[in-house]
């Protein structure tokens, strides 16, 4: 009895001890690492994107599919490439989401910047080049005035930005308006909205 008492106590020990494993738990698997570039990341509207997230990578196992949010509320892509036209201005955040073989994600974020051009006003009237900026979708900036012999007054000398130059949505565009020879004072600037503008009689 002794004996086989000695050899049972052998075998638990050999076995780790009352059948408990000394075996390390499997490590959890890594989240995958997306990444991507963006070609052109800005550019004139309309602006055509070439997005690449081959360079995401997955530490614990392989990526199994990607899926990107462009950021202008159109239809989402999928794939490792894709292309988007972007046909308005504005500062689009782009997000890419990788989903590797087991479920995990990750995900990353890419800012594309579309610009549309600043209006020429130069030689028009201040309200009607504060109208051009406004219909461009832009925002009308300081407004000095400066004598001048070219210009009659309230004719815009100079603007910046200058035309054509291209800028995101709700820029100021500042302007430098003729007070003629003498230097007077601006003439006031007359603006109206009318809302609604359009729509079925009797029309309110």
């Amino acid at each position: 009895k002794i004996l086989a008492t000695l050899t049972a106590i052998a075998l638990l020990t050999a076995c780790g001890g009352g059948g408990h494993s000394d075996r390390a738990t499997p490590p959890v698997s890594s989240p995958p690492v997306a990444s991507f570039t963006a070609t052109p990341a800005s550019g004139p509207a309309p602006l055509t994107v070439q997005f690449d997230a081959s360079a995401s990578s997955d530490p614990g196992g392989s990526i199994a599919s990607y899926a990107w949010n462009f950021g202008d509320n159109t239809a989402t892509g999928a794939g490792v490439t894709a292309s988007h036209v972007y046909p308005a201005g504005g500062i689009y955040t782009v997000t890419l989401i990788a989903t590797d073989n087991v479920g995990a994600t990750g995900s990353t974020t890419r800012q594309i910047t579309v610009t549309i051009p600043a209006p020429s006003v130069v030689g028009q009237t201040q309200g009607a080049a504060t109208m051009a900026i406004l219909r461009a979708g832009l925002a009308v900036g300081a407004v000095t005035g400066a004598t001048s012999t070219a210009m009659p007054a309230g004719s815009v000398i100079s603007q910046d930005p200058v035309a054509g130059t291209g800028v995101t949505p709700n820029s100021a565009v500042s302007l430098v308006v003729s007070t003629g020879v003498s230097g007077t004072n601006l003439p006031p600037v007359a603006l109206f909205t009318a809302s609604p503008n359009v729509g079925a009689i009797p029309l309110t």
